[in-house]
């Protein structure tokens, strides 16, 4: 039987679910987190502990059973991949989440199948009359 910490047993600190996942990438959003958790088939799980991604996992995740504790390694190693891949990689995202692109280095706004902008984040914002920025607008109210 392996002990915590030996080679093939995932080390999880004293934290919450969260705080895991951001020691790989302490910039991640929500979005992020829960896009990480998702891809890796563990969101259900995460969602069903008494306080989800802020479930106290206990000194190296005594809170958690094995399976759990393994659950939890590969959306901390999909944060930490996709951190390292930026700028090396092109990643093509479709989102109706404005989460989801805020992040994107160039950012294409549709509009019945039509590209109508095109550009990043704040120079979306910044023009006059911009759908994107309306868009951004009426999500912050």
């Amino acid at each position: 039987m392996r002990q915590a910490g030996f080679p093939g047993e995932p080390f999880l600190f004293n934290e919450t679910v969260r705080a895991n996942l951001l020691w790989v990438q302490p910039a991640a959003t929500e979005e992020d987190l829960r896009a990480a958790l998702r891809a890796s088939a563990a969101e259900h799980f995460v969602d069903q502990l008494p306080s989800g991604l802020d479930t106290l996992v206990g000194d190296r995740g005594v809170r958690l059973s094995g399976g759990e504790r393994q659950r939890l390694t590969m959306p901390r190693a999909l944060l930490a991949f996709i951190h390292r891949l930026h700028g090396e990689l092109t990643v093509v995202v479709i989102a109706h989440r404005l989460s989801t692109v805020r992040k994107g280095d160039s950012i294409i706004v549709l509009n019945q199948g039509e590209i109508v902008e095109h550009g990043t984040w704040q120079s979306l914002l910044s023009r006059h009359g911009s759908l994107f920025a309306g868009m951004v607008q009426a999500v912050a109210q």
